[in-house]
């Protein structure tokens, strides 16, 4: 998150984050992600899709802890 971003808004906010990464995430096909282009611009993606409904601050980076393609 940006240094003058609200946590509140984000925690707020949690459901709708959850469901945007999810819509994204089964918008995907395997060959769509698994290349490191592919994982780059799913991050930006993802945080596109986040920002665009947060009002008070803004998701400097996305990071993933975990990648798994069934």
């Amino acid at each position: 998150l940006s240094k003058d971003s609200e946590i509140s808004e984000v925690e707020a906010r949690k459901p709708q984050i959850r469901d945007t990464v999810i819509s994204i995430l089964n918008s995907k096909r395997p060959e769509d992600v698994l290349k490191k282009d592919g994982k780059l611009y799913l991050k930006e993606e993802i945080k596109s899709a986040i920002n665009a409904f947060l009002i008070d601050g803004k998701i400097i980076d996305v990071f993933y802890v975990g990648f798994q393609v069934n």
